[in-house]
């Protein structure tokens, strides 16, 4: 130990700087004592040299503590502030960073968001498109859509830049994103048209929502209810939600909403329902008979007329105090009816005394005719209306039943290729199947009497083979005697002297 020291004060003697700049690492009283190392050269070693680097040393390894990797220990080490930290989510909403190289990347990250945005609908689009089965006014609808969508949202326009430099490393490959949207679309059934609604639990305490990503068909949803419930033990495989069997929910409350996507702003996330919301039949959640003949409470809400048991009846004679802005049929009566219902539920006394859950279906069927009747700022207040009216249902069901209710939004989307698919839907079978040879140029081969035809080909056919099999099989089989032509002309005579 003692030659290590000598020989760095050795090293010191030539090149102070060394001293200083192990030093600086150490604390005050280091830093002061090392401005008076001396700079001549002696040949004797004094204390003081000696002493000197041993206590910069130690000075160094008592303050330079090793601190973990984590945000306090770069707010200790003040490396969290400029000029030490680097900005690298360069992605971020906002005004431009200084520490972007230029304005390409900002306008790469727009393409990005729109492609996020819109890259499933243009996948899905494509394939339907491109699907030459179905019929041309479709192909040519989706075509039409696919041409409307910002030119910006298209893959070929994003680039692979570097998020420092800005350097430009080559274009997407568009194959492989669209082959990672398609995949993800088929595996969650969401790729063909027959997506038609969405389903949000809004309250939904004693349910455990499984992952958004199911999709689930019209059936599914009955049966969901239905196992909610306690109707039945067996849930669809498409449920992986767990329920508290000893707590069931004493009311479920199901509300439709017709052309519903604008009502986007205050739900939460939601199930994609395929199939057509028509299947869907609430009848089996309304059968007196399954709870033992005890008298069920139920409200029934479509095309703005309310039906039910008592507490239906309660609620068409109930005033609503609250003024509802829209004036267009069906909407108006629509709301006003939310409204009644929501006052009928705080008010009733039946609710609270029944042993069975009550049962509330709501459909909303105007939305769409505002629409198509009122101006967009109106439409935006009809919306806002609706949810209101939706809150307010919410509200009363939250402060009779508390946590154990269950309340279902479906909202049904109104995309004109569904419209389509219905008008043609709507022609008998036969004429649309015709209708669909003739447009799609499909050859019909086969006549009334094919099978007679076929028949007869194939009986002549088989007996012709088998005839000639038999005529074959005789000819190997025959044994030449002596009339036989072959006979004489293979034998030889013998000749006669």
């Amino acid at each position: 130990m003692y030659h290590l020291r000598q020989s760095f004060v050795q090293i010191s003697k030539t090149n102070p700087l060394i001293v200083l700049s192990r030093s600086l690492i150490g604390n005050k009283k280091s830093d002061e004592q090392a401005a008076v190392v001396p700079t001549e050269e002696s040949n004797g070693i004094s204390t003081e040299e000696v002493e000197l680097p041993t206590i910069a040393v130690d000075a160094a390894s008592k303050e330079r503590a090793i601190l973990p990797y984590s945000q306090e220990a770069l707010k200790v080490l003040k490396l969290d502030a400029y000029p030490y930290y680097v900005e690298r989510e360069w992605w971020k909403h906002g005004n431009r960073m200084t520490f972007w190289s230029n304005w390409k990347m900002k306008k790469d990250v727009k393409r990005r968001h729109l492609l996020a945005e819109l890259g499933p609908d243009r996948v899905r689009l494509k394939a339907l498109k491109s699907n030459t089965i179905l019929p041309a006014i479709i192909r040519d609808e989706c075509a039409k859509k696919l041409h409307e969508f910002p030119k910006a949202s298209c893959p070929n326009n994003i680039y692979h830049l570097c998020q420092f430099s800005g350097v430009r490393r080559g274009k997407l490959n568009r194959f492989h994103l669209h082959r990672q949207i398609f995949r993800h679309l088929a595996d969650h059934g969401q790729l063909s048209v027959l997506k038609c609604a969405d389903v949000h639990f809004l309250t939904s305490n004693l349910v455990g929502i499984p992952s958004s990503d199911v999709t689930l068909s019209a059936v599914d949803i009955v049966e969901i209810n239905k196992y909610v419930l306690g109707l039945t033990a067996k849930a669809p495989l498409t449920w992986s939600g767990e329920e508290n069997i000893f707590k069931r929910p004493r009311a479920l409350a199901v509300v439709t909403v017709a052309g519903g996507r604008a009502l986007g702003s205050f739900l939460p996330l939601g199930f994609a329902v395929s199939g057509e919301l028509g299947s869907i039949n609430f009848n089996d959640l309304l059968n007196e008979k399954i709870f033992g003949g005890e008298n069920q409470e139920w409200i029934v809400m479509s095309d703005g007329l309310i039906s039910g048991s008592q507490i239906g009846s309660d609620a068409q004679n109930t005033f609503s105090k609250i003024e509802v802005k829209v004036k267009t049929e069906p909407l108006l009566q629509e709301i006003e009816n939310l409204y009644k219902i929501a006052e009928t539920i705080k008010k009733s006394e039946i609710i609270s005394t029944a042993h069975t859950p009550t049962i509330f279906i709501i459909h909303v069927n105007g939305l769409p005719i505002v629409k198509q009747k009122l101006s967009v700022e109106e439409y935006m207040q009809a919306v806002d209306e609706l949810e209101k009216a939706i809150n307010y249902l919410v509200l009363a069901l939250k402060e009779v039943y508390g946590d154990r209710v269950i309340m279902e939004l479906i909202t049904e989307s109104q995309s004109e290729i569904k419209d389509i698919q219905k008008r043609q839907v709507s022609e008998s079978n036969t004429e649309r199947i015709m209708r669909l040879r003739r447009e799609l140029n499909v050859y019909q081969f086969s006549s009334s009497n094919y099978p007679a035809m076929f028949g007869i080909f194939l009986s002549v056919s088989v007996i012709l083979a088998l005839a000639v099999l038999f005529v074959v099989v005789g000819l190997l089989n025959m044994d030449p005697g002596k009339d036989s032509i072959i006979y004489r002309m293979t034998t030889t005579r013998m000749k006669k002297d």
